[in-house]
């Protein structure tokens, strides 16, 4: 996952970076599916996942974004004006859970099992190009050879 700051404004129907050049804080889940962010500041902020286990495919968004204000952490998305954010607890495949007493914010990413789908153009592309090659090659020198016997006749 990757967190970096956005800009409170929405620019063009979507959030822009506060630094475009900052590639933000990355963290890796551990044996369990989790990782933290931790001493996050105020302001408003984009999570995206940026590597999908093996075996699984994403089913939603591959990004939430959340605001950090006054001790408390709140998921948000664009609202329908495009212009603002509405407090949401739920986008795609993002769940929300507020702090509570000890508890941190908790985001949940579902991720279903799955398969990648095959690489097209493989090796079995190559193979069908030669034979075709071959036989419009067989074809020609056939027709050669036909002009000819039709020639000597």
């Amino acid at each position: 996952f990757t967190l970096r700051e956005i800009n409170s404004e929405i620019t063009a129907s979507e959030p822009t970076y506060k630094d475009p050049d900052d590639s933000g804080i990355t963290a890796t889940t551990n044996g369990q599916g989790e990782t933290s962010f931790i001493d996050i500041e105020p302001g408003f902020y984009e999570i995206r996942e940026t590597g999908i286990p093996s075996g699984y495919v994403v089913i939603g968004d591959a990004v939430s974004y959340i605001r950090v204000a006054n001790g408390s952490i709140e998921q948000i998305k664009v609202n329908a004006d495009k212009n603002g954010w509405d407090v949401v607890s739920s986008i795609g495949n993002f769940e929300f859970e507020a702090a509570s007493g000890t508890d941190n914010a908790k985001l949940t990413v579902s991720n279903e099992p799955g398969f990648e789908l095959p690489h097209t153009g493989g090796p079995g592309t190559k193979l069908i190009y030669l034979l075709g090659i071959m036989l419009t090659g067989i074809a020609g020198a056939g027709l050669v050879i036909r002009k000819r016997r039709e020639k000597a006749a």
